[in-house]
C-alpha cells in the first residue's frame, strides 16, 4: 500500500466478525439528560484487540463512532458512541433522616443508632418506535448498602449497573434506596439537676 505525501490512510489489520447488540447506556455524571447509544460488544475474534478508533454502522448507514480501549479475547465491555436523543432520563433525589431506632445507655454513655436513607427516583421517557435495551449507571457511596432496590447486575469501581427494557414510546421508573448507619455518643456521666 501506498500512501502520498499529506495523506492519511485507514488500514484494517483484522477482518472477524464480532457478537455485539445495539444498546443504550445511562450515566448522569457523563450526560443529565439522555443516554448513550452503546455496543454491548463481545471480542469473539479469538485474539486481544489493541486500543483505537472504532466506527459503528447499522447497513449502510453511519451510527457513530468511539475509542476502543484493549480488549482481551473473550471480553465484553459496553461501548457508548452517540447521544440518544429518543430516549430522556429525570433524576429526583429524596433523602431523609430516620428516627432513632435503637439506643443503649452503659458506662456513662447513650448510644443512638440511627440511619439515613437515600432515594434515587430515575423517570426513564422513551419516544423510539422500538423498545430499548438500557443499563442505567448509579454512583453508589461507600458503606452504604441497596434496600428495596432491584438488584444490579453487575456493579463497576464506583456504580451499580442496572438493566431494563423500555417499552416503545414508553414510560418506566427506577427506584434506587441505599440506607448509610449513623452511630451517635453523648456522654451523661457528667449531667446533673442544675445544667
Amino acid at each position: 500500500m501506498n500512501v502520498g505525501r499529506n495523506q492519511s490512510a485507514l488500514v484494517p489489520i483484522l477482518h472477524a466478525a464480532f457478537s455485539g447488540k445495539k444498546v443504550a447506556i445511562y450515566n448522569r455524571e457523563i450526560r443529565d439528560k439522555n443516554p448513550m447509544s452503546a455496543i454491548l460488544l463481545s471480542n469473539t475474534t479469538g485474539v486481544t484487540l489493541e486500543a483505537g478508533p472504532l466506527t459503528v454502522l447499522e447497513g449502510d448507514r453511519y451510527l457513530g463512532e468511539s475509542m476502543l480501549a484493549t480488549m482481551k479475547a473473550g471480553e465484553t465491555r459496553l461501548v457508548p458512541f452517540s447521544v440518544e436523543l429518543g430516549c430522556t432520563v429525570v433524576v429526583d433525589h429524596k433523602s431523609d433522616l430516620r428516627a432513632v431506632h435503637h439506643a443503649r445507655i452503659a458506662n456513662g454513655v447513650l448510644r443512638l443508632a440511627r440511619y439515613n436513607v437515600r432515594r434515587t427516583i430515575y423517570a426513564i421517557h422513551s419516544k423510539l418506535d422500538a423498545e430499548l435495551d438500557l443499563f442505567l449507571e448509579h454512583r453508589f457511596l461507600r458503606g452504604w448498602e441497596l434496600v428495596d432496590t432491584t438488584k444490579p447486575v453487575e456493579s463497576t469501581d464506583s456504580a451499580y449497573r442496572f438493566r431494563m427494557t423500555v417499552p416503545p414510546r414508553g414510560r418506566l421508573e427506577l427506584v434506587v434506596s441505599e440506607r448509610g448507619d449513623h452511630q451517635e455518643e453523648l456522654s451523661i456521666a457528667d449531667v446533673n439537676r442544675d445544667k
